[in-house]
Protein backbone atom coordinates (compact mmCIF):
# COMPACT_ATOMS: atom_id res chain seq x y z
CA UNK A 1 0.00 0.00 0.00
CA UNK A 2 3.18 2.72 0.87
CA UNK A 3 4.57 2.36 -2.80
CA UNK A 4 1.50 0.81 -5.03
CA UNK A 5 3.18 -2.03 -5.87
CA UNK A 6 2.38 -5.87 -5.43
CA UNK A 7 3.76 -8.97 -5.23
CA UNK A 8 2.45 -12.58 -5.64
CA UNK A 9 3.75 -15.44 -3.89
CA UNK A 10 1.61 -18.87 -4.33
CA UNK A 11 2.40 -21.23 -1.21
CA UNK A 12 3.81 -24.48 -2.10
CA UNK A 13 1.22 -27.59 -1.93
CA UNK A 14 2.39 -30.61 -1.53
CA UNK A 15 0.86 -33.22 -4.35
CA UNK A 16 -1.34 -30.08 -6.11
CA UNK A 17 1.08 -30.47 -9.07
CA UNK A 18 1.66 -26.90 -8.97
CA UNK A 19 4.56 -25.69 -8.42
CA UNK A 20 4.62 -22.62 -5.08
CA UNK A 21 6.61 -19.71 -5.26
CA UNK A 22 6.86 -16.15 -6.80
CA UNK A 23 4.68 -15.65 -9.50
CA UNK A 24 5.22 -12.00 -9.32
CA UNK A 25 7.99 -9.75 -8.11
CA UNK A 26 7.07 -6.70 -6.09
CA UNK A 27 6.21 -4.20 -8.89
CA UNK A 28 3.33 -1.25 -10.16
CA UNK A 29 0.48 -2.98 -12.03
CA UNK A 30 -2.85 -1.68 -13.93
CA UNK A 31 -5.79 -3.72 -13.90
CA UNK A 32 -8.47 -4.00 -16.94
CA UNK A 33 -9.67 -0.21 -16.90
CA UNK A 34 -5.73 0.69 -17.23
CA UNK A 35 -5.34 1.85 -13.62
CA UNK A 36 -3.40 0.98 -10.88
CA UNK A 37 -5.02 -1.24 -8.55
CA UNK A 38 -5.91 0.47 -5.44
CA UNK A 39 -6.23 -0.97 -1.74
CA UNK A 40 -10.10 -1.14 -2.23
CA UNK A 41 -9.44 -3.56 -5.10
CA UNK A 42 -8.46 -6.46 -2.49
CA UNK A 43 -10.67 -7.63 -0.49
CA UNK A 44 -11.36 -11.69 0.36
CA UNK A 45 -13.82 -13.19 -2.14
CA UNK A 46 -11.84 -10.16 -5.10
CA UNK A 47 -11.07 -11.85 -8.30
CA UNK A 48 -7.58 -10.04 -9.42
CA UNK A 49 -6.49 -10.21 -12.75
CA UNK A 50 -2.95 -9.77 -13.26
CA UNK A 51 -0.94 -11.34 -16.27
CA UNK A 52 -3.95 -12.76 -17.81
CA UNK A 53 -4.04 -14.91 -14.88
CA UNK A 54 -6.96 -14.35 -12.08
CA UNK A 55 -6.56 -14.96 -8.31
CA UNK A 56 -9.20 -15.28 -6.21
CA UNK A 57 -8.39 -13.51 -2.89
CA UNK A 58 -9.49 -16.48 -0.21
CA UNK A 59 -7.83 -15.46 3.06
CA UNK A 60 -5.97 -12.80 4.61
CA UNK A 61 -4.08 -12.95 7.85
CA UNK A 62 -5.02 -11.42 11.45
CA UNK A 63 -2.84 -8.25 10.44
CA UNK A 64 -4.41 -7.99 7.19
CA UNK A 65 -7.89 -8.13 7.91
CA UNK A 66 -8.08 -5.52 11.32
CA UNK A 67 -6.38 -2.83 8.81
CA UNK A 68 -9.47 -3.55 6.68
CA UNK A 69 -12.06 -3.43 9.40
CA UNK A 70 -10.65 0.03 10.91
CA UNK A 71 -9.71 1.25 7.49
CA UNK A 72 -13.35 1.18 5.92
CA UNK A 73 -12.79 4.16 3.49
CA UNK A 74 -9.73 2.04 1.56
CA UNK A 75 -11.63 -0.90 2.25
CA UNK A 76 -15.35 -0.45 1.60
CA UNK A 77 -16.05 -4.18 1.08
CA UNK A 78 -13.99 -5.38 4.08
CA UNK A 79 -16.22 -3.38 6.71
CA UNK A 80 -19.82 -4.19 6.87
CA UNK A 81 -22.68 -2.62 9.59
CA UNK A 82 -24.78 -5.28 11.73
CA UNK A 83 -28.60 -4.22 11.72
CA UNK A 84 -30.31 -5.18 14.34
Amino acid sequence: MENETIAIREPPIRNSGVIGGNFLRRQSMKNAEDRKYAPEDFFVGAVIEIARHKFLLLDADDFTYRLMETDEHSFPNSCFEVSE
